[in-house]
């Protein structure tokens, strides 16, 4: 019986904004179906989580032995590290030592740097995506300067936000939405006792907002944001007429491909004409709106490219399972490794 290596890398604390315990419960759940889609398969599957926190007393030999890494990890520190060790692995090939293809990442450390705000921000816009207007403001810039800048959107009145140009919101104060230049000045402030060196000002737009997830092409599903109470829930929402899914799809698939992601989401903005933007990339969210299904959607792509990356050797394997139960992909993989038939996807073939 094949033994199959898994490693699991739970996101920092700092990175999960108030998301700790469904940040961990979408890993798990994903671990878990992948440890009994194995098993299923007749494969020894071991499992093993540890904190991004603790990279420092991880062993590059270590990694070696794993054939699959899951990694929520954001931390430049951490990413570093993993992009250095496939370095070293990359500079150990040679005629009589190829390289392997093992351990396959999910997502890849690039793809989360991509996923870093003025990052994804500048890649977006310079491909022409619906991305909306922004600037990038230096906290060490003049006050006056930063003033100016803001002033050269149109309609300042009709509303700008203002989000740390490094991460993702770390809390709830590194998105807000400002209308005037009193409120300005308040968030630099909070901004600066943050130590931001950069921050985004980007243009609003006025529309549903839709929460859409994508887990490569075995799986999407999307929330509504709906304002409550001065925040903002999410709720399933009404649906979305088929051109308009369709290019959610589209764009989503683009944006997956460009930025090297497997595992993401995406907020969308449908605009009062009917125009869509995208004003939010994120690597690997919680999907706590339907967690189970996208565990299963997770364990399915990974467990697929593991076997398509040649690591059971010339047997075929056919994963089956009730089909009462299908709630996720299932594929066929022939001895050659080549074919690959899915049975049942959650994205149909043709949008």
């Amino acid at each position: 019986m094949k033994e199959f290596y898994i490693l699991g890398i739970y996101r920092e604390r700092i990175y999960s904004n108030q998301s700790v315990e469904f940040d961990r419960a979408i890993l798990d759940a994903s671990l878990d179906r992948l440890r009994f889609m194995g098993k299923d398969l007749g494969m020894k599957v071991r499992v093993e989580r540890v904190r991004a926190e603790d990279y420092q007393y991880w062993r590059w030999s270590d990694f070696s032995r794993y054939h699959l890494i899951l990694s929520m990890g954001q931390s430049p520190e951490l990413l570093k590290y993993l992009q250095k060790f496939l370095e070293q692995e990359a500079s150990q090939v040679s005629e009589d030592a190829p390289l392997s293809p093992f351990p396959l990442l999910i997502n890849s450390p690039n793809a989360i740097k991509n996923c870093y705000r003025l990052n994804f921000s500048k890649i977006l816009f310079e491909h022409g995506f619906p991305y909306p207007q922004f600037k990038v403001v230096r906290l060490s810039e003049d006050h006056g300067h930063m003033l100016n800048l803001l002033r050269e959107f149109d309609g300042i009145a009709e509303g700008v936000w203002v989000k740390r140009g490094d991460f993702h919101a770390l809390n709830n104060q590194d998105v807000i939405f400002i209308n005037d230049e009193a409120s300005f000045s308040q968030v630099l402030s909070h901004f600066q006792q943050q130590s931001v060196g950069e921050i985004i000002l980007q243009r609003h737009i006025c529309g549903d907002v839709f929460k859409f997830y994508r887990i490569s092409d075995y799986h999407y599903s999307y929330r509504q944001l709906v304002a409550e109470g001065g925040g903002a829930n999410s709720s399933p929402g009404p649906s979305l007429p088929r051109p308009l899914l369709s290019k959610m799809l589209e764009l989503s698939s683009q944006v997956g491909e460009l930025l090297q992601l497997e595992v993401f989401g995406i907020d969308f903005v449908v605009g009062a004409t009917g125009d869509l933007y995208i004003i939010d990339v994120n690597d690997w969210p919680s999907f706590r709106s339907c967690r189970q299904k996208a565990a299963n959607a997770v364990a399915a792509h990974a467990l697929d490219k593991c076997l398509q990356a040649n690591l059971y050797g010339p047997k075929e394997y056919t994963y089956q399972e009730n089909l009462s139960e299908r709630t996720y992909p299932y594929s066929k993989v022939y001895s050659d490794f080549q074919t690959v038939k899915y049975l049942h996807r959650s994205i149909p073939p043709k949008y």
